[in-house]
């Protein structure tokens, strides 16, 4: 579980990757079905019969369960995978935890938002299963992290190790991001193409502030849901009639992207 933005969707690909082969996984990418609805996409990825019927979720329930049976019988056992897990509904989880009593070898993957703040206390509050489920929490990146993750981005698309982000730049990224992975694409994204305009051969805090004027940066910025603590420390692109504003402690820049 995490915040927008930081790689959950990515790390849970990587994971399947990872684990392929040690369970039959039946992935669902559309959290806002019904609870009839997901046990039919269960058995639909099974390969078992359907019941379409709404009245009879009972018998379908106990459909799944004979089919998540028949498969944790096998070497791989049956695991069920929900991306956007928060968008599940009540009686979603409730037959989640249906599930996991009739079939105890199932293994139930849930990724999404953790947000204690929601109806229900979060996520994982509102799982309804008789054992606590265990938790990843990821949390955006800090100042070091950041740099990390810009520098090995750059790495994978062949910037061959060279210092593409001065030092003010990298400041300057995580000021405006927080240290949200998706954040930081958008934002140097738009800083190297502002570099490659002016024929600049490495991304300065001049760079970055043109970049918070990219269209596509406000647009980044409003696909951010808002979350406890985002906004002490996600900067907003400054206007033309304002000077970029910086978090309590970090670095301020002139209007060139000079640090001040």
């Amino acid at each position: 579980m995490g915040p927008p933005g930081v790689g959950k969707t990515l790390l849970l690909d990587d994971v399947l990757h990872e684990i392929s082969g040690q369970f039959a996984a039946c992935r669902i990418n559309q959290p806002h079905i019904s609870a009839t609805e997901l046990l039919q996409a269960v058995v639909m990825q099974l390969g078992t019969t359907t019941v379409e019927a709404e009245e009879n979720h009972p018998r379908l329930l106990t459909e799944v369960a004979a089919a998540l049976d028949a498969a944790g019988s096998r070497a791989a056992p049956p695991m069920l995978v929900i991306d956007d897990a928060q968008l599940l509904t009540g009686a979603t989880l409730v037959t989640l935890g249906d599930l996991l009593a009739r079939a105890p070898r199932l293994k139930i993957l849930l990724v999404g938002q953790h947000d204690p703040q929601q109806p229900g206390g979060g996520l994982a509050a509102r799982v309804v299963v008789a054992q606590k489920p265990r938790q990843v929490l990821l949390a955006p990146l800090g100042p070091d992290g950041a740099r990390a993750y810009i520098e090995h981005r750059l790495n994978v698309a062949g910037g061959g190790g060279k210092e593409l982000f001065s030092a003010d730049a990298h400041t300057m990224i995580y000021q405006h991001t927080g240290g949200s992975p998706r954040l930081i694409n958008v934002l140097c994204d738009a800083a190297l193409h502002a570099a490659c305009l002016r024929a600049s051969g490495q991304v300065s805090a001049a760079e970055i502030l043109v970049a918070t004027q990219d269209a596509r940066w406000p647009e980044a910025l409003a696909r951010e849901k808002a979350r406890p603590g985002v906004d002490s420390h996600i900067v907003p692109a400054p206007t033309d009639d304002e000077e970029p504003t910086s978090a309590r402690g970090r670095p301020r820049f002139d209007r060139q992207g000079q640090r001040q």
